[in-house]
């Protein structure tokens, strides 16, 4: 189910809607109440789709309006809302990174979610990297009592034996009226991909796809009901996804059918290896704490966050040219290792007054990125075609940076009548950055493969970027609701 919002919400059918909690909007808030675009893809509709094998990020571009995915392949090359940067979260947890190469839909399997909240527009609530909007993935909680699910789900086109993808899934969920808690386990297994002529789909060795690819995630979390109306959520997850198999494109003879348009040379073929696959890694911890009727009649809530993610990339040749000394060129292959660490604190203040309600706070985040590149026996890595890949140095690939930022926020709300309502807000963010020294990657190259034993770094250096940001007023009316399933 697919519901684009007006005031007050319907599902096809007439059922109203009124109580849906929309965690994405910072803080619980009735989705009558927000004077924008807003979509929620339940756990029914998630589920119906998962069991067809369709992946996360392909589900988000099928069912949401203006939500552009970009290429099906595992990065966010091209992903936008309504043609601007969104922001990922799960539980509220951004994904985003400070550079634009991600993977953000390469981080949960459908079995844990329980529903995805889609906010549409630029708010005072996050940074520049929302102006288009929110999506928040939100995932599946634990309930009283003791409760098994397993599911289990199988694919194929019936084309080979490589064409089928299989998936299992296995969660418990216990407790009383005071704790609840769930832990689930989902494994998916994907196999070739086939077009309607009977031809395997040629991989994506730019930003990689997800043939021949096994997702494992493990998710557990703990809601605690406390005195006086306070609520304390523990989230943890661990996500691998990475391609395990020995197909791949074979770029031709020293890759003749790349670089010397013989496009007769470009097949899948049996015989890939390589010492590193792409590959998504990323551990995550977070809580949420609730405390109403702090002084001032407000209510507050806090939330603190961790996440470490790995990013592999696919082997890629390049070459150095224009060099005054002996070979001109040096051909090489190499493939990209992104690290990032993230930390997050975030407080926010809200204060109802009448049909009014003001939210207010404070966002503290570190992020730290590191990134080396793996180069590859390049002679070997040309004659096979660009399936051969034996690793010969490391060095490094970007410069390594930290990014501290502080962020003060004020988004007013006022919703005079039930058909249309005034939204605005004022945030003023600082980011610190520190960027290291770092050795040119071609040099480093060069001097991999013995040409050169040193070279001078460039200097690091840091800067403060201060970006006021001004929502202004703006209004809804009252639309008919849009239900698609």
């Amino acid at each position: 189910m697919l519901l684009a919002l007006g005031s007050p919400c319907v599902q096809a059918g007439g059922s109203a809607l009124d109580t849906v909690v929309v965690t994405g909007a910072r803080v619980p808030t009735r989705i009558s109440e927000l004077p924008r675009s807003t979509w929620v893809v339940d756990a029914d509709e998630i589920a119906l789709q998962a069991r067809a094998g369709v992946p996360l990020k392909v589900l988000l571009g099928q069912l949401v309006p203006s939500l552009d995915v970009g290429p099906q392949g595992r990065s966010n090359y091209g992903q936008n809302l309504r043609g601007r940067s969104m922001q990922v979260m799960i539980d509220g947890v951004s994904l985003n990174s400070s550079r634009a190469v991600s993977r953000q839909f390469d981080s949960i399997d459908p079995y844990q979610i329980d529903r995805i909240e889609v906010l549409s527009g630029a708010t005072a609530l996050y940074g520049g990297g929302a102006s288009g909007g929110v999506v928040n993935i939100v995932t599946r909680r634990g309930s009283e009592g003791l409760h098994f699910n397993t599911e289990l789900g199988l694919r194929s086109g019936f084309e080979t034996g490589s064409d089928h993808d299989w998936r299992a899934g296995q969660s418990v969920s216990a407790g009383n009226d005071r704790v609840t808690g769930r832990l689930g386990v989902a494994y998916r297994h994907n196999g070739a991909a086939y077009d309607a002529a009977g031809r395997q789909v040629t991989p994506d060795i730019t930003q990689t796809d997800l043939q021949y690819n096994r997702q494992l995630d493990i998710l557990g979390n703990l809601d605690f009901r406390l005195p006086a109306g306070q609520r304390l959520k523990l989230t943890t997850q661990y996500y691998d996804s990475g391609f395990h198999g020995d197909k791949a494109l074979y770029l031709g003879p020293n890759l003749a059918g790349a670089l010397r348009g013989r496009t007769e040379w470009l097949a899948v073929r049996d015989g890939f290896q390589s010492d590193v696959v792409p590959r998504s890694t990323r551990a995550m911890a977070m809580f949420d704490y609730v405390l109403p009727q702090v002084p001032g009649g407000q209510d507050l809530y806090l939330q603190g966050s961790w996440r470490s993610e790995k990013l592999d990339f696919y082997p890629f040749p390049g070459v150095i040219t224009g060099m005054t000394v002996r070979p001109p060129r040096v051909p090489y292959y190499s493939t990209s290792r992104q690290r990032t660490g993230t930390r997050a604190l975030k407080v926010a203040l809200v204060k109802s007054l009448g049909a009014a309600r003001f939210t207010y706070g404070i966002d503290l985040d570190r992020e730290k990125f590191r990134a080396r590149q793996v180069l590859f026996d390049a002679r070997r890595g040309m004659a096979s075609g660009g399936l051969v890949f034996r690793r010969m140095a490391e060095v490094g690939r970007y410069p390594g940076f930290r990014v501290e930022g502080r962020s003060l926020f004020i988004q007013s709300d006022w919703q005079p009548a039930e058909s249309w309502g005034l939204s605005a807000g004022l945030r003023h963010q600082r980011m610190a950055i520190s960027v290291d020294d770092f050795v040119d990657t071609r040099q480093q190259v060069l001097m991999a493969n013995r040409i050169g034993t040193s070279s001078d770094a460039i200097p690091g250096g840091g800067t403060t970027m201060r970006s006021p940001c001004r929502m202004p007023a703006w209004c809804t009316a009252s639309m008919p609701p849009i239900s698609t399933t």
